[in-house]
């Protein structure tokens, strides 16, 4: 059987320094019977260097667009205002939407001030941009933002502490594009000033290429048992369903886990192996050791290439 995962990219780097307690040399071995010649197992273990190559990178992304008119407060509406932390305590995030019929572009650090009925105004400090934003047009219906800080500790009052301190419920933000825009119903105390970030929109989300290796689907053949403190030798059968051929290059890491305190993760036998056909498939020698504490009974074995979202092949064995 097989399911789709998305796999921890950490957890997976993180395996390789878990591997020297399960790989011990084994004085009998289980096998299975094979139908076919199966590729040979090899004792390669990954380095995290290694892993961290065969992670998929993200496809470049281009340039953001920059070329619109500057935006107007008139064509600019307050969609959202919520608070950065819990509350907003720490500071608000003031979304705003294009309502214009064309892109306008919004850039820059705005100005920034608090006011509340006779207490003195606070105006914005500017602090760096934020780090998943980027200056670019807004569509009409789109959002741009600003994150106004209000820190809840500095060096002049590192406890943090504000009883006492006046309450201010509205802030104007100046738009460089000409008129402001006004946002109440807040409940801010600024005991150690306020910043705010230029507009920003957001960065777009990373692409990828595809991953061959996803289609590969793996069937496992297990003997019916294996006996604690020795090595199990079992086959992966890697079909590929697609209508054209996957090449294993670079040649893949995989992993192997169990009910038993174990978890593996070795290279591929790639030696002298060409791609996996269309509506082919190959067959694999597999090797895991079975630790004496291996509890007795039933217990399940899992395979996946390593990668993002490959498939996981599932076998079981008795342990006796």
């Amino acid at each position: 059987m097989s399911a789709r995962c998305q796999v921890n990219k950490a957890a997976l780097v993180v395996v390789v320094v878990t591997l020297a307690a399960c790989t011990g040399a084994a004085a009998k071995r289980t096998t299975t019977t094979a139908t076919s010649p199966a590729v040979l197992w090899v004792d390669e273990v990954p380095t995290p260097a290694l892993l961290s190559s065969l992670l998929p990178k993200p496809l470049p992304l281009p340039p953001p667009k920059t070329g619109a008119p500057a935006c107007t407060a008139a064509a600019l509406s307050v969609a959202t205002v919520g608070g950065i932390g819990m509350s907003q305590n720490d500071g608000v995030v003031v979304r705003l939407r294009n309502t214009g019929r064309t892109a306008c572009l919004l850039r820059g650090t705005p100005r920034v001030v608090a006011s509340a009925p006779g207490q003195a105004t606070v105006f914005a400090t500017t602090a760096p941009m934020w780090p998943l934003g980027e200056i670019a047009n807004t569509a009409p219906g789109g959002i741009v933002a600003v994150i106004i800080n209000v820190p809840v500790a500095c060096p002049a009052d590192p406890g943090g502490g504000n009883i006492g301190l006046p309450v201010y419920h509205r802030l104007r933000i100046s738009i460089p594009g000409g008129g402001n825009k006004k946002i109440g119903s807040l409940h801010l105390m600024f005991q150690c000033g306020m910043s705010t970030t230029p507009f920003f929109t957001p960065k777009p989300q990373p692409t990828y290429p595809p991953d061959p290796l996803v289609a590969l689907i793996p069937h496992l053949q297990l003997p019916a048992s294996v006996r604690a403190g020795t090595t199990l030798l079992y086959q992966v059968e890697l079909v590929n369903p697609e209508s054209r051929p996957v090449a294993l290059s670079p040649c893949p890491v995989y992993l192997e886990w169990s009910d038993f305190p174990t978890k593996l993760a070795y290279r591929l036998n790639c030696r002298n192996t060409h791609p996996i056909a269309a509506h082919g498939q190959v067959r694999y020698q597999m090797e895991i050791a079975i630790p004496v504490s291996a509890p007795l009974g039933p217990a399940q074995v899992w395979w996946s290439l390593f990668g993002p979202s490959t498939h996981i092949g599932r076998g079981q064995v008795q342990v006796r």
